[in-house]
């Protein structure tokens, strides 16, 4: 017995079909894969970004004591007030 010719594109139609589906649920496999991928890029920058900026504010903190501290160390008066005003904060003066 053959098959009646509606069979053969009705088999087309609908392997053209499981196809277009293959296709389009690969798609969105890769497009979550895309966007997982990017989250983790975002995480590991904004890590990277916050390690930065506190390396930064170390730095800046540590280049802040040196300016106080150096003109008190070249001048004996201004390295004893600094040494009073450290030790009692209440008792520094203008």
């Amino acid at each position: 017995m053959c098959p009646a010719p509606g069979d053969f594109s009705q088999r087309a139609e609908r392997a053209n079909r499981m196809s277009l589906q293959t296709i389009v649920s690969l798609a969105e496999i890769i497009s979550g894969l895309a966007a997982t991928l990017t989250l983790i890029a975002v995480i590991v920058s904004l890590r990277q970004n916050t390690q930065s900026q506190k390396a930064l504010a170390v730095e800046s903190l540590a280049a802040a004591i040196t300016a106080i501290n150096l003109p008190g160390m070249k001048s004996p008066a201004l390295g004893i007030a600094l040494a009073k005003a450290t030790a009692d904060w209440s008792s520094a003066t203008r």
